[in-house]
Order: structure tokens, then sequence, then C-alpha cells
């Protein structure tokens, strides 16, 4: 029964040892799924950042639109203005006109000037704003990306940590089985 007593010892610890295998198995296997799962939240990342750089250059290419259609309409207004300039020495070289002509003109040039000013104001307000949230939505991002990587370097420190435990059991249950070899 001595002679038994060993190898059953050894059967035993050889089952202990099976169910490790199996059980760090099925643990990579956990692991392999979540490595699998963070490879596809990073592929929608990346998609979901090509998308929204998409976003910014078209937002660009109108921005740019938006910049030649204000220089167009400041160069169609050079020619309006110069003509008004134009009128405005007529008036004063022939005097046919009346001061309240005059100052029925310059009112309108005046109120003309004034909402073009007003409109320039809304345009440059508007793009600052969208220019600050976009900027914020980027800050959000970024934040987003960091809490994810910190988060994934956690479960592989984990993961190296548990592998790192099981090498050291098994190393002492081959010890214990050269000892008794």
């Amino acid at each position: 029964m001595s002679a038994n007593n060993p190898n059953s010892e050894v059967l035993a610890l050889l089952k202990l040892v099976l169910s490790e295998v199996k059980t760090v198995s099925s643990d990579m296997q956990v692991v392999k799924n979540d490595v699998q799962d963070l490879k596809s939240w990073s592929r929608v990342t990346d998609n979901r950042l090509a998308n929204m750089e998409n976003k910014i250059v078209d937002f660009a290419t109108e921005l740019t639109s938006l910049d030649e259609k204000v220089e167009s309409r400041l160069h169609d207004t050079r020619p309006i203005w110069q003509s008004v300039l134009e009128r405005l020495d007529k008036i004063e070289a022939n005097q046919e006109n009346s001061a309240k002509d005059f100052q029925e003109l310059r009112s309108q040039v005046l109120a003309w000037l004034e909402k073009l000013e007003a409109s320039q104001e809304k345009l440059g307000k508007d793009f600052l704003e969208f220019r600050q949230e976009v900027l914020s939505r980027f800050e959000k991002l970024e934040k987003d990306i960091h809490f994810h990587q910190r988060q994934s370097r956690l479960g592989f420190l984990s993961y190296e940590k548990d592998l790192s435990l099981i090498e050291e059991r098994l190393d002492r249950i081959e010890a214990k089985l050269e000892i008794k070899n």
C-alpha cells in the first residue's frame, strides 16, 4: 500500500495540475475575448475619428468657401462704394441736390455699412462658438481615449500577474515532483 500511496499522491497532484491548467486555459480564453473586444472597440474608435476628421475637413472647406464669398462680396461692394463716392462728388460739384437728399443717401449708406458690420460680427461670433465646441469635443475624445488606454494597460498587467503566479505554482509542483522521485 505504501507503493500505491506515492502513486496516488502523484496522481492526485497531476489531477490538481490538470484542473489548474484548465482554469488557466479558460482564463486565457476570457482574456483573448477581451483583447478581441478591445480591438473591435479600437476599430470603431478609429472609424469615429476618421468620420470626425472628414467632418472637420468638410467644415474647413465650407469655411474657406464662406471666406471666398465674403471676400467676393467685399470685392463686389467696392464698385458700389466707388459709385456712391462718385455720386457724392457729383452732388457736391453740381449742387443740384439738396442737403436733405444728401443726408438721406448718407444715412442709407451708413445703415448699409452698419448692417454689413453687424453681419460680419455675427459671422465671427458664430465661428468662434463653433471652434470652441469642436475643441471641447476633441478634449473630451482625448480624455476618453486616455481612459480606455489606461484600462487596457491595467487589464494586461493583471493578466501578466496571474500568469506569473501560475508559473510559480507550476515551478513549486515540479520541484515537489522531482523531490519525491
